[in-house]
């Protein structure tokens, strides 16, 4: 695991952390992978590189910067559909696929998640805009784990289901 002393900045921590998570998330230890994950996201800080003047070439280490921190809100999301957190990533899911229609990973969170809590219908109906999105864009079909996914709604795979956990409401409060 990670120690302060193997790293001098925030970013060295940060990489660091998310190569400790792919590491956990690949030896199927997702609560491991979370909690490196939510270091690493700890440190981050925007907008990035800020103290740079404009005329200073960084646009490309941001953009790097940028596809990094995406990255490790996907591992983490992975994590934690692992851990059965299907119903509290359904809204930040839904801003994700606004903010990046074409990140099939992404869409294959969202419809894993809303499949999971018993919402089919949003699940189909959230597999035909990727379809939508990468048709428009590309051309082409989802990706094959999408069309995997989907292929696992329509045949009722019960393994979809048995993973999330029902989290109930605190006393006194209706959802």
């Amino acid at each position: 695991m990670l120690s302060a002393d193997d790293c001098y900045t925030d970013l060295e921590m940060f990489r660091k952390s998310l190569e400790d998570a792919r590491k956990c998330l690949e030896s199927v230890d997702p609560e491991k992978a979370e909690t490196s994950l939510l270091n690493a996201l700890s440190l981050w800080r925007e907008p990035h590189l800020a103290c740079f003047p404009e005329t200073i070439p960084i646009e490309p280490v941001r953009l790097q910067l940028a596809e990094e921190y995406h990255e490790s809100v996907n591992l983490l999301t992975d994590a934690q559909l692992a851990l059965g957190k299907h119903r509290q990533l359904i809204g930040p899911l839904l801003a994700r696929t606004r903010q990046y229609p074409l990140d099939q990973h992404c869409w294959v969170q969202l419809i894993t998640a809303l499949y999971a809590v018993g919402r089919h219908y949003e699940a189909f109906a959230a597999y035909e805009q990727l379809r939508h999105h990468t048709t428009e864009a590309s051309g082409t079909d989802p990706s094959l784990e999408a069309q995997r996914l989907y292929q696992r709604m329509l045949d009722a795979d019960p393994a979809l289901q048995q993973h999330a956990k029902v989290v109930m409401p605190a006393a006194g409060r209706l959802t």
